[in-house]
């Protein structure tokens, strides 16, 4: 089970997700974006198994804490977010709307 901290920490990444102060990045894996803070602490989410999760990881690489969907609602909602900017779907979106909008 998440804690008060850690429900406060995706809801505050999902805020600035959706106002666009966080951006979030493509990794090697399909499934996983990261986003970084002042360097220091980096964000992954990912999708694996029907489960979404989220890992906060320090500078050197090691993991400070691990949320998972099962434990806290709006790690879906983060990681389908985090998706939505990272693949610039909204981008791809209005070009082909455009493209469209263009033809008879």
């Amino acid at each position: 089970m998440a804690t008060d901290k850690e429900i406060k920490l995706v809801a505050q990444l999902l805020e600035k997700t959706k106002r666009r102060s966080i951006t979030w990045e493509p990794t090697a894996k399909d499934d996983e974006f990261v986003s970084t803070l002042s360097g220091n602490v980096s964000f992954t989410v990912g999708s694996w198994r029907e489960t979404d999760i989220l890992t906060m990881r320090d500078e050197l690489g090691r993991v400070l804490v691990t949320i998972d969907s099962d434990s806290t609602v709006p790690v879906s909602e983060l990681y389908a977010e985090a998706r939505r900017q990272a693949l610039k779907v909204d981008e791809s979106l209005d070009s082909v709307l455009d493209q469209l909008g263009r033809m008879g």
